[in-house]
């Protein structure tokens, strides 16, 4: 009986679920950075034509490919 029970709760829960949150692409830097660094690249970016997300993304991937081939600091 219990097993049941607790079926019927997951089963509750699946229902009212209505899917992950998703956050607007504009403020996926923010989780990682406050505001002041946010808004400094932002402006980097808008140099560049490209979002403050892109930047990051592009700034992450170099310094991954740079430690690979061991260039790290």
């Amino acid at each position: 009986m219990f097993c049941f029970q607790g079926f019927d709760k997951l089963k509750e829960h699946i229902e009212k679920w209505k899917g992950p949150v998703v956050a607007p692409s504009r403020h996926n830097l923010k989780l990682f950075a406050d505001k002041e660094t946010y808004d400094a690249m932002d402006e980097l970016a808008k140099l560049q034509n490209k979002s403050a997300h892109q930047l990051a993304m592009e700034i992450i991937r170099n310094y991954v490919a740079s430690n690979q081939n061991g260039k790290g600091e």
